[in-house]
């Protein structure tokens, strides 16, 4: 499943915290236990639950509203999905990039976390070539009743932000990289989401990274503070509402906008939390 997104959004108010300890977001969980993290939504080491998760998959623990035990019910995985893969018009692969989960994350103890390498070459053609890391928070979540075709979301309306550990490294030459919330009504329906050519797709809630941070630094934001930035607009317009009961997946993405360069992706993603 692919949710690729293709144009720019404006900056909006994701506030930095830079480089600190890790503390987890704290809330009164109304969970089915104590031990786990119910807000984690994936760390790339396990989850550090009692029996560890695959390091590549969502949370099994994560707080989900009307799920059966609180929790999701098919925690999904994360990958990268290398969109364009065919060649260009000079006979050049579009992009291609790989997910490689290591130790060097924040905490400076060697612990893992998850890096995306590659590049993009853009040769303004209107493609929109671009990594993309994908991370499916709840696969198919029998609880919510959705029309035939259509992908069950997940329900994170229990929360109301999302932060998380972020190191674009020096050599990452992307002019365009971006953090995104994927909804059902914004998703293609060859996805199992609602949107059409008529009403325009991948007008994702997100946030725009205007540089690279040359180390891990602390990102948080509220939902509401994520914008869609063209064509149409879902409805309510702010990732609200039944917007975050219909979350398909969180997306980092980079390329060059149709910028017409090639570039190189470098960048790591870590101790990904709802609040």
């Amino acid at each position: 499943m692919s949710f690729l997104v293709m144009l720019l959004l404006p900056a909006v108010s994701l506030v930095w915290l830079g480089c600190q300890g890790k503390t987890a977001p704290t809330s009164a969980y109304p969970a089915p236990g104590t031990s786990p993290d119910y807000g984690l939504v994936a760390n790339f080491k396990g989850n550090l639950n009692p029996t560890p998760d695959p390091t590549n998959q969502t949370n099994s623990h994560l707080y989900e509203i009307g799920a059966p035990g609180n929790v999701v019910v098919s925690p999904g995985l994360w990958s990268v999905v290398n969109n364009f893969t065919q060649t260009n018009e000079h006979g050049v692969t579009y992009e291609f990039g790989n997910m490689t989960i290591a130790g060097g994350g924040p905490d400076g103890s060697g612990d893992n976390a998850c890096f995306v390498a590659g590049y993009v070459n853009d040769t303004a053609d209107g493609t929109y070539p671009s990594i993309e890391l994908q991370g499916i928070l709840d696969v198919t979540p029998p609880h919510f009743s959705v029309p035939a075709g259509q992908v069950s979301g997940y329900n994170m309306s229990f929360f109301t932000g999302v932060q998380f550990y972020y190191n674009i490294k020096p050599d990452d030459t992307a002019a365009a990289r971006y953090f995104y919330v994927a909804t059902t009504q914004e998703a293609e329906l060859s996805s199992g989401g609602t949107c059409t050519a008529t009403t325009g797709c991948y007008n994702y809630f997100g946030y725009t990274f205007t540089s690279t941070t040359n180390g891990w630094v602390q990102f948080s934001s509220t939902f509401a503070d994520l914008t869609t930035s063209y064509g149409f607009i879902p409805t309510p317009p702010t990732l609200t509402g039944v917007n975050l009961e219909e979350v398909m997946a969180l997306l980092f993405e980079e390329g060059d906008a149709n910028g017409g360069k090639s570039v190189n992706v470098d960048f790591g993603v870590d101790d990904i939390y709802f609040y």
